[in-house]
């Protein structure tokens, strides 16, 4: 794998983990479907990325009732860009669907190395807002 793509896949890896961090079992499930689960595809737009997501085989559908979920609230500060990058997880059918990255009036970085995650407000999350 070239160092481009393995220093984004590293990106994604860490934010899918504080996307899906909680006590929460919409969020359990998501985490399972993980585990084992594939890229299905990625594109870079200039200003981000939209990252494809299939589900292991046989995975538990999410418990929620809504067709479509995203859950946000992750950003990070990346070395190159001066306004950090945002991150949103598309779930669609109980199911992981989309990892979109986007930063803001500047241009998606070729490598991501040192990249620090984080949480835009309260450090746990409220379940509540999940399922909202």
């Amino acid at each position: 794998m070239n160092p481009e793509l393995t220093s984004h896949v590293d990106l994604e890896n860490r934010v899918l983990e504080k996307l899906l961090a909680g006590n929460h079992p919409i969020l359990e499930a998501l985490r399972l479907q993980i585990e084992g689960g594939s890229v299905r595809s990625r594109e870079f737009t200039g200003v981000g990325f939209f990252t494809k997501l299939s589900p292991s085989h046989g995975a538990r559908r999410a418990p929620t009732q809504r067709d479509r979920l995203h859950i946000g609230g992750v950003y990070a500060d990346i070395p190159g860009l001066r306004n950090g990058a945002g991150f949103i997880l598309f779930v669609t059918n109980g199911y992981l669907d989309l990892l979109e990255g986007f930063c803001y009036d500047e241009a998606w970085p070729a490598q991501v190395r040192g990249a620090r995650p984080y949480y835009a407000g309260p450090r746990e999350r409220d379940p509540a807002a999940i399922d909202a």
